[in-house]
């Protein structure tokens, strides 16, 4: 590449990452679930321990060990928590970005040019955009993730053994950072089976120790955290599970909407150049997929292919995860944030390919215009026409408006916490709620999590057939007469301001009625949000 066209081709890369930037700006939002990591944060760093309130056991209502080490890191150095773990997710994404691209380009072995292509994807993606500035740990995972498995394919395309070592301690750090990363490792153990049998020297010589790397220091973090925890999942994985088949079909309903919003949309220039060229999709699959007639072809043939083989291990073993722990309700399919460069670099690979394939004077400006029309589809997520053309995701706050809906959330919960902060006497006053992430954030008091996120009884607790897998993921759960056992001072229903003051809830009356008849005073008080422009009556229970 010439000096002018590598100046060209660096004007471009910024456009790109700047795309990204105003992308994540407009779609920028601190994820209501991001304040319970900040409370754990904030509690590590005045030397209380992994414990959600003071003075009481430690529990895991957390899975993102590292990121609440991270964000214990800022409150210790008295920097404001929610903005500065933005700032580390925007960084973080970028970082994905240029790896993403490394990988097309050293993997793919794709040209500078079309190796922009997955990157610009990742730019344009909604969900991708709107973790990056979540306050979440999604994107750093994803970070961890991307690179373990670039520098992994990197030693078998350059030979360099300290890429898998240094490869397997990056994964090590994705698993601290979620536990979906040890399933990662675990797939890339499998491939590593896969590809070399009978090298056993080479086993013992190269692999051996370099997983030691990884299991090393694994073996000590998770000896620590069960002994500290006393279970061998985070609490939250409980939690969130334990629907069954319903939890199943629930979570391969979200996976048909993740797919239908940011995969399938990317398939029309393909679609457009066959149809030029009168369908030789028949003749195109004979060249793109070659014939295995036994396992030494097949296993030559991923050796030469390690990164594609890889992305596409990854992504359908993690979307089979995704099913079987039922999806996601926040906005914009957060769990598919990290496998997306891998399913961009897919899809990349094949346009390119295909454009390659059908290339003549025509298909360039086709392919153009036809991957603009792609990206715009996806980027109409990302926009209040969404709501116009797509219908609502079963269970899910979904993509524009659930961001939306998401930052409604964070706002009107940090009022009412703020407010509960002036009310209480101490912090040994307490309250129930089932939003226990800004709320907690802001009351610095004792918390009482309706949903078992931060109870081990309520996440560990059996229920009747039906009750859990086709609800709001994580919000499933609940015993109210155990709730109330633990006599809140305070006890909220609703979240909503009123024009009038509200009533109890049936259900409230209906399961602990005489206890709350005896013991609690109904109080309304007038509140207004200024962030959602919005005022009225905030109706709770307060202990006599």
């Amino acid at each position: 590449m010439n000096e002018s066209s590598l100046k060209k081709f660096n004007y471009f890369f910024i456009a790109i990452a700047g795309l990204f930037l105003i992308h994540t700006i407009y779609l920028e939002c601190v994820a209501e679930d991001a304040y319970i990591t900040f409370r754990f944060a904030k509690n590590l760093a005045k030397g209380n321990g992994f414990v959600w309130n003071v003075s009481e056991p430690p529990v895991e209502g957390f899975t993102n060990f590292l990121w609440v080490v991270i964000c214990a890191g800022l409150a210790k150095l008295s920097l404001p928590i929610p903005f500065f773990s933005q700032i580390l997710g925007v960084i973080a994404s970028l970082g994905t970005m240029w790896i993403t691209y490394q990988f097309a380009l050293n993997i793919f072995r794709l040209n500078r040019w079309h190796a922009l292509l997955p990157v610009l994807l990742l730019a344009c993606s909604g969900p991708f955009a709107t973790w990056a500035t979540s306050g979440m740990e999604t994107n750093i995972f994803g970070l961890f993730t991307i690179t373990g498995c670039y520098l992994y394919a990197k030693y078998w395309v350059k030979g360099n053994v300290k890429n898998l070592w240094l490869g397997f301690f990056v994964l090590f750090m994705a698993t601290l950072t979620r536990p979906e990363g040890f399933f990662v490792f675990g797939l890339l153990i499998g491939l590593t089976i896969l590809v070399t049998p009978g090298q056993y020297r080479k086993v013992i010589r190269e692999f051996v120790p370099s997983t030691l790397f990884y299991i090393i220091p694994f073996i000590i973090y998770f000896t620590w955290r069960y002994n500290y925890f006393g279970y061998p999942l985070p609490n939250t994985f409980y939690a969130k599970t334990g629907g069954g088949v319903d939890q199943n079909i629930r979570g391969a309903l979200h996976t048909a909407f993740f797919y239908a919003y940011f995969v399938i949309p990317l398939f029309i220039p393909p679609i457009v150049l066959s149809v030029f060229k009168k369908f030789r999709f028949k003749h195109l699959l004979s060249d793109a997929v070659p014939t295995i007639t036994n396992l030494n072809n097949l296993t030559k043939h991923i050796n030469n292919n390690i990164g594609l083989y890889q992305c596409l291990l990854v992504t359908f073993f993690y979307t089979i995860y995704i099913i079987y722990v039922g999806g996601d309700y926040m906005a914009m399919f957060r769990f598919y944030v990290p496998i997306l460069p891998f399913i961009y670099l897919i899809i990349s690979s094949l346009l390119v390919f295909i454009y390659r394939y059908y290339k003549n004077e025509h298909s360039d400006k086709v392919f153009t215009i036809t991957t603009v029309v792609s990206i715009m589809a996806i980027l109409i997520q990302s926009t209040p026409l969404e709501k116009s053309i797509f219908p609502r995701i079963p269970n899910n706050h979904g993509t524009y408006r659930g961001v939306k809906y998401e930052c409604w959330h964070a706002a009107r919960l940090t009022i009412i916490g703020q407010y509960f902060n002036r009310v209480k006497n101490n912090y040994q006053d307490s309250l129930a709620t089932g939003g226990i992430g800004a709320t907690s954030y802001n009351a610095d008091m004792r918390i009482i999590g309706l949903h078992g996120l931060v109870d081990t009884y309520l996440a560990h607790k059996t229920f009747a057939p039906g009750i859990l897998g086709k609800g709001l993921p994580g919000h499933e759960r609940g015993d109210l007469p155990y709730i109330f056992s633990k006599k809140p001072t305070y006890f909220m229903f609703s979240r909503k301001f009123t024009k009038e003051p509200s009533e109890i809830p049936d259900k409230i009356l209906r399961e602990v009625g005489e206890d709350v008849k005896n013991n609690y005073i109904i109080k309304s008080v007038w509140l207004k949000d200024t962030v959602n422009n919005e005022s009225g009556y905030f109706t709770y229970l307060k202990r006599r």
